[in-house]
């Protein structure tokens, strides 16, 4: 183990083995450089960072840690409790013990919040420089785990089987147990998916020579759900390599969010890390036995990936709205359609995220803000192209070539006639016009809305900017196109369509 070479991880996902990016950011490792900064080579820590070190996410997942063991006591607790409860048919013991559950289940929903609140801490995995400018980013916590005996097991193994002295490798074993110690605190760079990567080949590489099918290992492993903080306990090594996989996706997402979104660049970066984590998930889902977390579940998997594909559409969206400065007709329906596909995604997640009660509820009600927010931009877009972009009559030629690019941008297609007045007559283009103004300034009050029913979320400054902002250019556009007549009839305005529908 100790002087073979190292190769990366084989993740059995197309994307992931054709499309391998160096996420290597300036900001993100020049703070892991200062974590270990010092540090021998024969330090516990020479491969991972140092868990005291106080960053903001550094402090972040201390506190995720601390109320995980919290969380931890409370559950076995409220098992004892539970057991005592069953086995004793005492009266006065029963009621004793049922005083004590209603006190173990409320302290374990109060920590539990607290777990949420942390989860809920996406501002700080943001870039400061494009947090005023984009929406933030949800990335995944990293799992926790504690310690195991694995030099115990590989020892016996070793005697057992090959009748050899575990002494003789008691160097390659006290390696793999400080790489093992390592990756529970990985840096948040391509060193640190280096490492995750590293510790999944070693463990493939063990499980091939020191633990065949027929035996058991005397092994247990203990890893913290994500979400919820509860313990979970397994000896296999599937568990283990689910676990590691599940944080080097949790890795990969936060540096997406910490990625500078304001250039093409790390608008690039952010999309390929988010897709890389959505299909490190799907190959857990699909590839490992059923998690003993809630988190490793092939539903809740199912459901983070989705969450991830999605924020990496609105990442590759919010590049082409990078080019607004040469906008025309063409530009601005395409926009309100790639908008319409942003916003129907997050529905369709949020019809996913609904029923689960795990998920933070700052999450949820950030994926509503966002849902309603593109859907403002779309109906932005969409009247841009109604008022700022008309032809007179010499220009018919252009004009019924703009009908045909409306035609094609709803779900479905009005009357013929009715709509070509629309788009050829100039007070009926602009009430139209005017129609998808008034509807984008609606959806995006109700995201301010929104905004003012989570306590972390109302707190953000940055949140509250974007959406001042988006709310005050639709409010310019609709004072500078709106008629001198204040009273008109409003048409109905046509539902867009998606882009993956051409």
């Amino acid at each position: 183990m100790g002087g073979a070479r190292r190769v990366p991880v084989p993740l059995s996902c197309a994307y992931y083995n054709e499309c391998p990016i160096p996420l290597r950011i300036a900001s993100i490792t020049e703070m892991d450089s200062r974590t270990t900064g010092g540090l021998d080579d024969d330090h516990p820590f020479r491969k991972g960072c140092d868990p005291f070190y106080n960053t903001r996410r550094g402090k972040l997942q201390n506190q995720r840690m601390k109320l995980n063991h919290k969380i931890g006591k409370a559950a076995r607790m409220q098992a004892g409790a539970h057991n005592l409860f069953r086995a004793t048919t005492n009266s006065k013991v029963r009621d004793a013990v049922e005083l004590e559950l209603s006190y173990t289940r409320a302290n374990l929903l109060v920590l539990q919040d607290e777990l949420a609140v942390v989860n809920g801490s996406v501002q700080v995995y943001q870039d400061s420089g494009s947090a005023a400018m984009a929406l933030p980013l949800i990335p995944l916590g990293l799992k926790e785990t504690v310690d195991v005996d694995f030099g115990a097991v590989i020892g016996d193994f070793l005697e057992e089987h090959y009748g050899e002295n575990r002494l003789k490798y008691s160097e390659e074993i006290d390696e793999f147990i400080k790489l093992r110690l390592a990756v529970r605190t990985p840096k948040r760079c391509e060193a640190g998916l280096d490492l995750l990567r590293e510790y999944y080949t070693e463990l493939l590489t063990i499980k091939d020579r020191f633990m065949p099918p027929y035996y058991r290992p005397k092994i247990l492993f203990i890893w913290y759900d994500s979400l919820s903080g509860l313990p979970c306990y397994g000896n296999s090594l599937e568990f283990e390599q689910a676990s590691i996989l599940f944080n080097t996706a949790a890795i990969y997402t936060q540096l997406g969010s910490c990625q500078d979104r304001s250039t093409p660049e790390g608008l690039n970066s952010a999309s390929q890390a988010f897709c890389h984590a959505a299909g490190i998930l799907s190959v857990i889902a699909e590839q490992m036995p059923q998690g003993e977390t809630p988190d490793l579940t092939q539903e809740m998997l199912r459901l983070l990936a989705t969450l991830l594909i999605c924020q990496a559409e609105e990442v590759t969206l919010e590049k082409h709205l990078m080019h607004e400065r040469s906008q025309d007709f063409n530009f601005c329906i395409t926009m309100a359609r790639k908008a319409t596909q942003v916003m129907e995604s997050y529905s369709h997640l949020m019809t996913l995220a609904e029923p689960d009660k795990v998920l933070p509820l700052s999450w949820k009600i950030l994926l509503q803000i966002k849902k309603v927010h593109f859907q403002a931009v779309a109906y932005f877009y969409m009247g841009l192209a109604l008022l700022d972009h008309r032809y007179g009559a010499e220009e018919s030629n252009c004009a019924v070539k703009q009908e045909q690019v409306l035609l094609a941008a709803y779900t479905s297609l009005p009357d013929r006639l009715s709509f070509s007045r629309r788009v050829h007559r100039d007070d009926e283009r602009t009430h139209f016009g005017m129609s998808y103004l008034d509807s984008a300034l609606a959806a995006h009050n109700e995201a301010l809305g929104l905004l003012g029913t989570c306590h972390e979320l109302s707190a953000s400054v940055s949140l509250k900017t974007v959406l001042r902002v988006a709310l005050n250019r639709t409010l310019c556009l609709h004072e500078k196109a709106s008629p001198d007549d204040d009273y008109y009839d409003v048409p109905i305005i046509l539902s867009i369509l998606p882009c993956w529908h051409q």
